[in-house]
């Protein structure tokens, strides 16, 4: 946390104490996370600069769900002052937890940007054949705040007719960030996505 100063402040609602309090809990969790990060694009401002990163997160073995992995890929805008890490916005966003011997393998369809009031597909289509197993899925949206970073809520389970989840969401609450999660069990695993869509 040295490299983000007392000021800092997250688009995501998250002051300084917040931010400490997730990235912990996240550790606690996954105690061996790997965190590869590339730099996008960055400029110049008038007291340091901006920087637009992509990090990939990959973590193995959670403390509360065995045999899982973690998988996330953020891309992000940083602003530094003085060394320090002062702002930083969301711009992409998704995680997946894998648990099992042989979670499903899932490809998501979401839009990264929707506008206020209006419809949008959110589909997790299994890409492998199911042959005989049965599948349970559930999908829900939440509004991206400092709450959800430390209190994630949890999703009800229900038998899918088809090889996947398919879902038609609308965002009534106005502008701003949405997590939009959804979850697959089959026989022998789990996959469990979460990805962040833009209302505005």
């Amino acid at each position: 946390m040295r490299f983000y100063s007392d000021s800092f402040r997250h688009y995501d609602g998250l002051s300084r104490e917040n931010f400490q309090a997730s990235l912990e809990q996240l550790w606690e969790r996954f105690p061996n996370l790997r965190y590869d990060t590339e730099i996008l694009s960055w400029e110049d401002t008038a007291n340091g600069y901006e920087v637009e990163t992509k990090t990939t997160i990959v973590g193995l073995q959670a403390r509360d769900l065995p045999n899982s992995e973690l998988r996330a890929t953020v891309r992000s805008r940083q602003t530094y002052e003085n060394g320090q890490i002062v702002s930083q916005e969301i711009l992409q966003e998704e995680i997946r937890i894998l648990s099992g011997d042989n979670p499903p393998n899932v490809r998501v369809n979401l839009p990264l940007e929707t506008a206020p009031n209006s419809r949008y597909h959110f589909d997790l289509i299994v890409e492998e054949p199911l042959g005989e197993d049965l599948i349970l899925g559930a999908a829900m949206q939440e509004p991206v705040s400092s709450q959800h970073h430390l209190n994630p809520n949890s999703l009800e389970l229900q038998p899918l007719n088809a090889g996947g989840l398919f879902k038609v969401g609308q965002v009534e609450n106005g502008e701003g960030d949405y997590w939009v999660s959804g979850a697959i069990v089959r026989r022998g695993g789990i996959a469990i996505i979460s990805r962040r869509m833009r209302v505005n």
